[in-house]
């Protein structure tokens, strides 16, 4: 009940699954299309810096990450983020989602990680 609760109170933001069945493309807030962002397209306004640098902080000081996790591709945009890299498993998955849509400044996360453990 706790965790339902926890919940909750995260801002409501919209995860975007390349890995998963869900196949749905990539659009930022501005409408600019980009199919497939990479380091170049880092959005360079203080909100997008500051989101990067949170992200960036909360994924590595978190323990339970493994190396992966913690040194996945961290692009933003306009509020989007979007997250490339390979997690060992679903569970670390989810934590790296929860952490990214728990971050004030996000919009959207554009989740392209991949899995290196079998998947649940």
């Amino acid at each position: 009940m706790l965790a339902l609760a926890a919940a909750a109170s995260l801002p409501l933001v919209m995860v975007v699954g390349c890995n998963r069945t869900e196949q749905v493309g990539s659009t930022s807030t501005t409408g600019a299309e980009i199919d497939d962002p990479r380091a170049h397209d880092q959005g360079n306004t203080r909100e997008d810096l500051a989101v990067v640098r949170e992200v960036r902080q909360r994924l590595v000081a978190d323990g339970a990450l493994g190396i992966g996790a913690k040194n996945a591709v961290v692009i933003v945009q306009d509020g989007v983020v979007t997250l490339r890299g390979t997690v060992a498993d679903e569970v670390e998955h989810d934590l790296v989602i929860q952490k990214v849509v728990s971050v004030p400044g996000v919009v959207r996360v554009d989740d392209r990680l991949t899995f290196t453990g079998a998947r649940r």
